[in-house]
């Protein structure tokens, strides 16, 4: 978008005569309510070094303008071009109050030439909506400092989401702040956060919260042999439960419901409530299950959960629960500091 109006600009620019300004300012006379008159006279006015000639051409056509965003963005390019970081601001800042058509293209510019994180902030003011597109805009190429101080201020204002502490904790964990995550996200949650995360390093771990799909909560992807859901019914502590229903028509090697947990070096227990029975419900889908598998099928066993560390220096297991029984505590081994997958 920027490239286009630029590259426009600089084409009618060269087709201009030497009297281009003369037959601005006529156009400009016979059409004095036209903003976009303004702004070419302004641009010209700017081509040739008159920038105060320019400058005030474009406060002139910014005020027959309080609501065409294009007018705001010929002004912000001529206000960046001076380095008059400021007025530039004060010009693009209102054009994500009227459309979001501009965001992206506003936000690269700010990256580019606004010194500061903070500045840009500072215009967003009441803008809850451009400042979370400005949000993703830095977890994409923002440093770990400028996030911060987009982050702290989202939340000051309430416009902090579920779906942008995600990406925040994947930005994180990315740059391996692993306990600035933990931090992060345990501010965040507030009173949701329960016992997490001291004592308990696993979040939501009886599942009373539906979860956000943050890594530092239960990320549940789908399967297609697998239904899983949070079970109001037959929970060990509170109201909810994880239930796993396999459909039994074909064996299953099921590893979709995971959560990230970021350690320090030591010796940690894990403990896990688990209670198996076997259903056996040819009817589930349309036909039976595999002959040749049924009787494996029938009968609950496998893998109950699995501690993986990202570089690879952790593998353990738990395996083989069958019938109705329960995971008894576990005290795992010795292991650096680094994040944990759990399944």
């Amino acid at each position: 978008m920027c490239a286009a109006i630029i590259l426009a600009v600089s084409s009618a620019h060269s087709l201009w005569s030497h009297d281009a300004s003369v037959n601005l300012k006529e156009a400009l006379r016979q059409d004095p309510a036209s903003p976009y008159r303004g702004c070419d006279l302004a641009e010209r006015f700017a081509e040739e070094g008159q920038r105060e000639k320019a400058r005030y051409c474009f406060h002139e056509a910014l005020a027959l303008a309080p609501n065409i965003p294009p007018i705001w963005m010929r002004a912000m390019f001529f206000y960046l071009q001076g380095e008059e970081t400021a007025a530039a601001l004060d010009s693009s800042a209102r054009v994500p109050k009227v459309v979001p058509d501009y965001d992206e293209v506003i936000f690269n510019y700010y990256d580019r030439f606004v010194p500061t994180v903070a500045e840009v902030l500072l215009h967003l003011a009441d803008n809850g909506r451009a400042a979370q597109i400005y949000f993703r805009l830095l977890l994409k190429s923002g440093t770990t400092e400028d996030v911060a101080v987009a982050w702290t201020w989202l939340r000051g204002r309430s416009f902090a989401q579920d779906q942008l502490a995600a990406g925040y904790l994947d930005f994180l964990l990315q740059h391996r702040e692993f306990g600035e995550a933990v931090k992060v996200w345990a501010s965040y949650l507030a009173a949701r956060r329960g016992d997490y995360p001291n004592p308990n390093l696993i979040f939501n771990g009886d599942f009373e919260n539906e979860p956000t799909g943050a890594a530092l909560d239960w990320r549940i992807a789908n399967n297609p042999g697998v239904d899983v859901n949070r079970d109001g019914h037959g929970a060990r502590n509170g109201n909810y439960s994880l239930h796993m229903v396999f459909h039994g028509t074909e064996n299953v090697n099921y590893g979709h419901t995971a959560q990230t947990v970021c350690i320090r070096p030591g010796k940690y227990r894990f403990r896990a409530f688990v209670r198996s029975c076997a259903q056996y419900r040819p009817d589930y889908r349309r036909g039976p299950p595999f002959p040749h598998l049924r009787s494996r099928i029938r009968r609950a066993a496998g893998c109950i959960y699995r501690a993986i560390d990202r570089d690879k220096r952790l593998d353990t297991t738990r395996e083989n629960v069958q019938g109705p029984a329960q995971l008894q505590p576990d005290r795992g081994p010795t292991v650096p500091d680094s994040v944990l997958e759990v399944r």
